[in-house]
């Protein structure tokens, strides 16, 4: 899942982000340095497994790419 923020303002240390139906306060420091208020910021939300498999795919893919094996 995907959500998109617009940074609505800073706040001292907090960003409040904006998305559709609701507002989350972020820590400033955690954002990219060269975020501004305005500018969107993407968020994937995924579970473990999907994490992981994901993971296991990367890894599967570039091992088989140094040892030239193909699929």
């Amino acid at each position: 899942m995907e959500i998109i923020f617009i940074i609505d303002r800073i706040e001292g240390e907090t960003a409040v982000l904006k998305a559709d139906d609701f507002t989350i306060n972020w820590p400033k420091n955690k954002l990219p340095q060269t975020m501004r208020e305005g500018e969107a910021l993407s968020f994937q939300i995924s579970t473990k497994e999907e994490v992981e498999a994901k993971n296991k795919k990367q890894a599967k893919d570039l091992l088989n790419e140094i040892l030239n094996v193909k699929e």
